[in-house]
């Protein structure tokens, strides 16, 4: 499970794209550039992470590629 603020739009697609889906959202949870923004909780069970890798639809990008 993790969280992410609502305006981080790319955090939200690049968690969605590894399969994470929003289980919900806490409204005005976090303070920030002189607003409140909403915070999204996203998960994704350990059964649907193994079957997303096994069936090779998941690529996490290591550190160094990032950095490239």
């Amino acid at each position: 499970m993790l969280t992410v603020s609502g305006p981080n739009i790319g955090g939200l697609k690049a968690y969605e794209r590894a399969g994470f889906i929003i289980e919900g959202r806490l409204r005005e949870a976090s303070f920030r550039d002189n607003r409140f923004h909403d915070k999204l909780t996203m998960s994704i069970l350990k059964s649907e992470w193994r079957d997303r890798k096994t069936n090779g639809n998941v690529y996490i990008k290591t550190f160094s590629e990032v950095l490239k």
